[in-house]
């Protein structure tokens, strides 16, 4: 119990079986404690500054949840959480990309990825049909250009034979 000590002793005189409470890691507990001491406790100078210094160090050591982390937080068991929130972000990243499957728990999100990908699968459909014309085309053009290479040949070889008969 970091603060609310004399609201926990009133309750349990009141026999209230239940008190609203919040439950944080061992780091926030102790920054919170250091808060506590400093705002509401008679200190020197040289103890406040000590607890400025320790919670400040607290304060860089202290490492969030990336964002896809805390967007599944709630599914996640708390022993996870207090792991993950003691690694680097890149770290977390690293182990997130290691999952196998990404949790979407979103019916929206799921109902609008199918839709993209719905769509993504008629646009190949699409584009295989315009695929399927072009190489016709290309057959096509490829066949024609074969025909106009052979006329151009023959004209060749005619232009060729009238030269050598008037040459002669």
């Amino acid at each position: 119990l970091i603060q609310g000590h004399q609201r926990y002793k009133a309750a349990i005189q009141n026999k209230i079986k239940e008190i609203p409470c919040i439950i944080i890691n061992e780091r926030d507990s102790i920054g919170a404690e250091y808060d506590v001491n400093l705002y509401r406790r008679h200190l020197t100078e040289e103890e406040i500054k000590n607890y400025e210094k320790k919670k400040a160090e607290l304060e860089k050591s202290k490492v969030t949840l990336i964002s896809v982390f805390k967007s599944i937080e709630h599914l996640l068991p708390k022993e996870i959480i207090d792991v993950l929130t003691t690694i680097p972000p890149n770290v977390q990243e690293t182990f997130y990309r290691c999952i196998p499957q990404k949790i979407i728990t979103d019916t929206t999100e799921i109902e609008k990825k199918e839709k993209q990908i719905a769509g993504l699968n008629i646009d190949i459909r699409e584009k295989e049909k315009e695929i399927s014309i072009l190489k016709k085309k290309m057959e096509s053009l490829d066949q024609e250009n074969k025909s106009l290479k052979a006329i151009k040949d023959a004209k060749k070889d005619e232009i060729e034979a009238v030269i050598n008969e008037r040459v002669k």
